[in-house]
C-alpha cells in the first residue's frame, strides 16, 4: 500500500508536472493567439486602406479618362476652328489684294499718285470752304432772324 502510495503520488508529481508544462504551452499559445489577432487586425486595416486606395485610383483613372476624352474634344474644336480662322484669313488677304489692286487702278485712272494727293488736297480744301459757308449761312440765318424780330418789334411800336 505505501508502495502504491508513492506510485500514486509519482504519477501525481508526474501529472502536475505534465499539468504545469500544458498550462504553460496554454498560456504560450494564448499569447500567440492574441498577437495573431492583433496582426489579423492590422492586416484588416492594412486591407481596407489598399481597398480604399484602390477605389480612389480607380476614380482618379475615371477622372483622368474623362478629362483625356474633355481635351480630345477640345482640341478637335480649337483644330476646326484654327482652320476656319486660316480660311477666313485668306478670304480676307485675298480680298485686301483686290482692293489694293482697285486702288492701284484708280491711281493710275486718276493721273497717278501726285494727282491723287492734289485730288485730296483740293477735297480737303472744299471741306474747309463747306464749312466755312455753313457757318456763315448760319450766322445770316441768325441774323435774318434777329432782323425779322426787330421788324416786328418796331412794326408793333408804329401802331
Amino acid at each position: 500500500s505505501k508502495e502504491l502510495h508513492h506510485h500514486i503520488k509519482a504519477i501525481n508529481s508526474d501529472l502536475e508536472k505534465e499539468n504545469d508544462g500544458l498550462r504553460a504551452r496554454v498560456a504560450e499559445l494564448q499569447g500567440r493567439l492574441a498577437a495573431s489577432s492583433d496582426e489579423a487586425g492590422r492586416l484588416r486595416t492594412a486591407l481596407v486602406d489598399c481597398k480604399d486606395g484602390s477605389r480612389r485610383n480607380a476614380d482618379l483613372a475615371d477622372a483622368t479618362a474623362r478629362n483625356l476624352k474633355t481635351c480630345e474634344a477640345q482640341t478637335g474644336e480649337v483644330t476646326r476652328e484654327a482652320e476656319q480662322s486660316q480660311r477666313r484669313l485668306e478670304v480676307c488677304d485675298k480680298m485686301r489684294k483686290e482692293k489694293q489692286a482697285k486702288v492701284e487702278e484708280l491711281i493710275k485712272a486718276s493721273g497717278g499718285p501726285d494727282r491723287t494727293e492734289e485730288a485730296l488736297q483740293q477735297g480737303n480744301e472744299l471741306r474747309i470752304k463747306h464749312t466755312q459757308c455753313t457757318a456763315k449761312l448760319e450766322k445770316s440765318q441768325l441774323n435774318a432772324s434777329s432782323c425779322g424780330q426787330l421788324a416786328s418789334e418796331q412794326a408793333t411800336e408804329l401802331v
